[in-house]
């Protein structure tokens, strides 16, 4: 996570540390300030020896009213600087380091990202050094050296997201935010992190921005448009679910673009074009049994038999469960058509998948009537009673099977 010039410093100073000769002791001084330049007062400033110089004691002293601290004596050696205060990091840092002969042994002015190690720290008995601190707020603890926690992958950002903490997810990615706020996977999944909280009216701005900064970056407005759609502005969440669908290079984007599409549009009452855009889910994926099945209850309720009836031989090609409750509403479509032979097929199919279904009983009952088979109306008319004695139809059909059975 650390930038070009701070891994550049990082090396540098590295590099030149076994140049440097142990003389006597050295001296460093500095500041510690908010990001609002307020004098941050107790911060504990330590030198902490590196591995090569692991006998050698850390130093400890903390900044005064002023901000300020001063390690007045310091022992030849490798230190690495930490600082530490409550509820903050250290964000930024200007530091240059010298001896004699040389005026630039370290030179930097700039961020320190999250979770940064500090760059070792060559001392020497004519090292002087100044170094000034910026510290931020921190949501996680300033971490080992006060720079705070390494920033999270974003694959571990997800993960928080996915395993139902969202709110953290959001802190995390805010945290990314700070030193890259122009990233567009960072406000990608800050929308989409947002969103998850519970939060759509602020995941619009970040989701914005990713599409100012990348207007082609796929899911961004699929997402935006399930935001829309979650504030409650339905016409506005069509129109994004649209573009996305229309450019996504991926089908499995494309997919749930068209899906998202169809559901809103089902929602808000327009049921042929909901019924289009599934069509196009299962053009590019024909095993969705869910989709083919809204679809065979979408053309019944629109009243195109025939649409229904292909929805319904997808399905079943696809391998799709058979729903009693499609196959029923089919068989009432064909009934209602006057098509007695099909619908008896129907009503037949959702007893098979649903042996305890009493209005399938019932209709096939009535079904056998019409086709004038009086036996096999009888039959299925006493099965709705068994299991429906005081279903709403029962009194009707009790007086057909009294007035079948006379006629034996």
């Amino acid at each position: 996570m650390m930038n070009r010039r701070f891994v550049q410093a990082l090396v540098t100073v590295a590099a030149l540390a076994s140049f440097v000769p142990a003389l006597a002791e050295g001296r460093i001084r500095g500041s510690a300030k908010d990001e609002q330049g307020a004098p941050v007062v107790g911060v504990a400033v330590k030198l902490l020896p590196t591995a090569r110089n692991a006998d050698l004691p850390a130093a400890e002293v903390k900044t005064n009213k002023k901000g300020e601290f001063l390690f007045g004596t310091i022992r030849p050696g490798e230190y690495r600087l930490a600082a530490f205060s409550e509820g903050l990091r250290i964000s930024r840092m200007k530091a240059s380091l010298k001896v004699p002969d040389n005026p630039v042994v370290w030179d930097y002015d700039g961020i320190v990202p999250s979770g940064t190690e500090m760059p070792p720290v060559s001392i020497t008995g004519l090292t002087e050094g100044e170094i000034d601190l910026t510290f931020a707020k921190s949501t996680t603890g300033p971490g080992k050296y006060g720079t705070g926690e390494p920033i999270s992958t974003v694959d571990s950002v997800i993960k928080l997201i996915q395993s139902g903490d969202p709110d953290r997810a959001v802190a995390e990615i805010e945290r990314a935010l700070t030193e890259k706020p122009d990233n567009a996977m960072y406000n990608y999944l800050y929308g989409y992190a947002l969103l998850s909280a519970g939060k759509p009216d602020r995941a619009i701005a970040p989701i914005d921005k990713v599409l100012a900064v990348e207007p082609n970056f796929e899911g961004a407005r699929l997402l935006k448009g399930k935001a829309l759609e979650a504030t409650g502005d339905n016409p506005a969440a069509i129109e994004e679910f649209r573009r996305e669908a229309g450019t996504a290079p991926s089908p499995q984007v494309r997919v749930d673009a068209y899906l998202a599409l169809g559901v809103a549009l089902e929602r808000t009452g327009s049921k042929a074009e909901a019924a289009a855009a599934f069509e196009k889910v299962v053009e590019i994926d024909p095993k969705r049994a869910e989709v083919l099945a809204e679809l065979n209850q979408l053309y019944l309720e629109l009243g195109d038999a025939e649409k229904a009836q292909s929805a319904m031989d997808r399905l079943q090609a696809a391998g799709g469960q058979q729903d009693p409750a499609l196959l029923y509403n089919m068989g009432a479509a064909k009934f209602n058509a006057g098509e007695f032979q099909a619908a008896a097929d129907y009503f037949r199919r959702a007893i098979a998948a649903d042996p305890k279904m009493a209005e399938a009983y019932l209709r096939l009952g009535y079904t056998s009537l019409n086709l004038g088979d009086r036996a096999a109306a009888l039959e299925n008319l006493k099965k709705y009673l068994e299991l429906r004695p005081d279903g709403p139809q029962a009194e009707t059909a009790k007086g057909i099977v009294q007035a079948l059975s006379a006629q034996k």
